[in-house]
């Protein structure tokens, strides 16, 4: 070539503008390969998209970048127009540029001769560089964010429910499982007279049946889910008929302060004052029987209910306020309490008496109710917590079930037996006090053992090993222990179970009181140590 400087230079120059059209090309790329996987991410927040997706998402993000820079260092860049930058860039007074004119006339003259020579000479000592220094891509703030962005959505927790973690676990048969929620179903059914409230009885044989199914190992997860899911909608159903749609623990807190509104009233009179105090504190049996009293009282004309005319009105006013106060959860005992002023206003002691008595047996239905909305609310909260715990279930990579809890010490699956499951990395001895090496329970002297109470992640595998083995937060992390307390921890679990659901208990820590005590149960075909 007859200018070969020049030539090198304007092509060194035309690759360093491909180079940033490459770049702005990688930076665009990566601008729409954050805004796909960042409207994934937040789809799969809500509804968790198949494995199939995500793969296709994996190859195709790379293609795209791949395609956008390929693209733009192919696309076209005119020589004369690079001269041109670089003359602007070195103050050469379109030196280059004219050169690269002057390059394709077809007879050029002397002058044009002349300054191409020119060019030649100054092109061999002109830094490609300084011609045209790599400016920062366009955009690049942009990435920065949109980075950002995809980073913070994959840390945001899920809002979806917990889903199989296969197509296959979905549809093969769940393992034996033994919920607590059980023993509260089986209890409920015996409190509940099934001529009287036939649907709720027949609500909690479909739950027993359920947890039966459970035990057996029957159905598949999407069997066991279905079944929840319409056993719940039945349930609301009959706490919304039953509670206004107050909902039954919302309804028994408004009863219980409006008992007690009740309560503070009737208390100032002397005539009432004790069952105004066993309203207040929420004993109904004891407001049943002090109401009953004062229906004798009324009826034999005891010294309690002789009354001055002018206590008579007070007491009269007393027990229309009585009736007024609290909400309309206790309309019913509020008309028996309104009754009475009438008939104590009249002085009518048969009215009075048999006032008396309807709200006696009022307190008797409200006792009823209160108990039956107690059961549906634990029946909620046990469904709830199966539905956890069939989420925490996946086929490991040997095909077994495992259940996996989540990390940083918050167990979610301990409130469930695992029947057939086998307790991997536990040494075993020979029942007996205890020994120096393995601990308590293995034969020896007993021996203090630290706990390690914050597990990062503890799992359970069905296979062969103990009939029933149960996650326990905070164990040992050594030894086995044995301890003869069949018949105390029996005792225990039965008052547990009607304190843990009680309303002073704050329903974060309510669980692990659960699980505390269902952990402590000895196996029902074990020895008593």
């Amino acid at each position: 070539m007859a200018y070969p400087h020049l030539a090198h230079l304007i092509d060194r120059l035309v690759r360093r503008v491909r180079l940033a059209h490459s770049a702005d090309g990688a930076v665009r790329a990566g601008l729409a390969s954050a805004g796909l996987l960042c409207a994934a991410t937040a789809l799969h927040k809500f509804h968790p998209l198949a494995p199939a997706l995500w793969w296709a998402l994996a190859a195709a993000l790379p293609t795209l970048a791949a395609a956008w820079i390929l693209a733009a260092w192919l696309h076209p860049v005119s020589r004369l127009a690079v001269a041109g930058i670089a003359d602007a860039n070195l103050g050469l007074h379109d030196r280059l540029s004219s050169a690269m004119e002057f390059l394709d006339a077809p007879e050029p003259t002397p002058f044009m001769l002349a300054h191409l020579a020119d060019a030649d000479a100054r092109a061999r000592a002109l830094n490609p560089a300084e011609a045209f220094p790599f400016p920062r891509p366009r955009g690049l703030r942009s990435l920065t964010a949109a980075g950002v962005i995809a980073a913070f959505l994959t840390l945001v927790p899920s809002f979806a429910g917990p889903a199989p973690a296969s197509a296959q676990a979905a549809h093969d048969t769940l393992p034996p499982m033994r919920f607590a929620g059980e023993r509260s179903v089986e209890a409920a059914l015996e409190r509940l007279d099934a001529s009287r409230d036939p649907r709720l009885t027949e609500l909690m044989r479909e739950l027993k049946d359920l947890y039966a199914s459970a035990r057996a190992g029957s159905m598949t997860r999407e069997e066991a889910l279905g079944r929840i899911g319409e056993i719940d909608a039945k349930l609301r159903e009959t706490v919304a008929e039953r509670t206004n749609s107050a909902g039954a623990r919302t309804w028994r807190e408004a009863a219980m302060k409006s008992l007690a509104e009740k309560g503070r009233e009737l208390a100032k009179d002397p005539a009432t004052a004790a069952l105004g105090r066993a309203l207040a504190d929420g004993d109904l049996d004891a407001a049943t029987k002090e109401s009953r009293s004062l229906a004798g009282d009324a009826k034999s004309g005891a010294s309690k209910l002789k009354l001055t005319p002018e206590q008579s009105k007070a007491l009269a006013e007393l027990m229309k306020s009585a009736a007024k106060a609290g909400g309309r959860e206790l309309d019913v005992l509020s008309r028996d309490l309104e009754n009475a002023a009438r008939a104590l206003t009249v002085e009518d002691m048969k009215r009075l008496a048999e006032s008396f008595e309807a709200a006696a047996g009022e307190c008797d239905r409200i006792k009823d109710e209160m108990g039956k909305m107690k059961d549906l609310a634990r029946a909620a909260e046990e469904l709830e917590e199966m539905k956890q715990a069939l989420g925490s279930l996946e086929r490991g990579p040997s095909g077994q079930w495992e259940m996996r809890l989540a990390k940083s010490g918050a167990l979610a699956g301990g409130f469930f037996q695992m029947t057939g499951a086998d307790a991997p990395d536990k040494e075993k001895g020979s029942p007996g006090v205890g020994s120096e090496k393995l601990g308590p329970g293995t034969g020896g002297k007993p021996e203090h053992i630290d706990a390690t109470r914050t597990p990062a992640e503890v799992t359970g595998r069905w296979g062969e090993g103990a009939t029933l083995v149960e996650v326990v937060k905070g164990a040992s992390s050594e030894g086995l222990a044995t301890l003869a307390y069949r018949k105390a921890a029996e005792s225990a679990a039965r008052e547990a179970e009607s304190a843990v659901h009680g309303e002073d208990i704050p329903l974060g820590y309510r669980l692990y009181v659960k699980r505390y005590f269902q952990m402590i149960q000895p196996r029902p075909d074990g020895p008593d140590n």
